[in-house]
């Protein structure tokens, strides 16, 4: 038996386009999953998700064992429909666009009309692709995300 392709990252619906949010240990990722479902989000998957590839269009979902909770590093493990609601949840999603956080040292100054955006390949089809350089918290992360899903899906 094949078993999908597994992907280390998150896998959220934001302004229902299936997003991507990935980077290195200790970047955010969940705590800004968190905050994003505050604003009224949709999660696939946290952490680690599985996909598959059907005539150039990717769909994610997450494992059976990880559908509705997420790890949060130093506060543990939420159960997500008993804090928000199950209406957060989404079983699966088409990927559509992938957002890489790229801590910093400093507080960046990010100026979303000149972030480049890129197309990437890494799990096949193409894909369009930002990576964020973020502080290891910064309050307006959920507002940035929010304005660059705006960006890549509004046509000029």
């Amino acid at each position: 038996m094949n078993l999908p392709p597994l992907y280390q990252g998150q896998l959220l619906v934001l302004f229902n386009h299936g997003t991507i949010i990935d980077g290195p240990p200790a970047s955010g990722k969940s705590t800004l999953s968190l905050q994003l479902l505050d604003r009224g989000h949709r999660l696939v998957a946290d952490d680690l998700f599985l996909y598959t590839d059907t005539n150039q269009q990717l769909t994610g979902f997450a494992p059976d064992n990880g559908y509705g909770v997420m790890i949060v590093r130093d506060c543990g493990l939420f159960n997500l429909t008993q804090l928000y609601g199950s209406h957060t949840l989404q079983r699966q999603s088409t990927i559509e666009c992938r957002i890489s956080l790229k801590p910093t040292g400093a507080d960046p100054t990010i100026n979303l009309p000149y972030l480049r955006l890129e197309q990437d390949n890494t799990l096949g089809p193409p894909l369009p692709h930002a990576t964020l350089p973020l502080p290891g918290y910064h309050n307006a992360s959920p507002l940035l995300i929010e304005n660059l899903i705006r960006q890549i899906f509004t046509p000029s």
